[in-house]
């Protein structure tokens, strides 16, 4: 499979102007989604991403990172969790 673009939750923002620009979209801008009813902003995803993994046993992390070994190099994401 061929893709033409990779987007990636942390630059959603600039990737989103990117394809719509590609497909000649009118929306400017990523639709926000609140995380509640008091939430000015979104979490960062690292935070998101550690506190994930927190609730995750040593075994799962180990599978996740040996089944996505090639992703996390692609993208440049540590598999290393205490380097996130």
């Amino acid at each position: 499979m061929q893709y033409k673009y990779i987007a990636k939750l942390e630059t959603i923002d600039e990737n989103f102007r990117v394809i719509m620009d590609a497909i000649n979209g009118t929306q400017t801008q990523y639709p926000k989604k609140t995380l509640g009813p008091n939430s000015a902003q979104r979490k960062d995803p690292k935070d998101v991403l550690k506190e994930y993994y927190s609730q995750v046993d040593a075994r799962t992390i180990a599978r996740i990172r040996n089944l996505y070994t090639a992703d996390f190099e692609l993208f440049g994401y540590h598999k290393d969790i205490n380097k996130i």
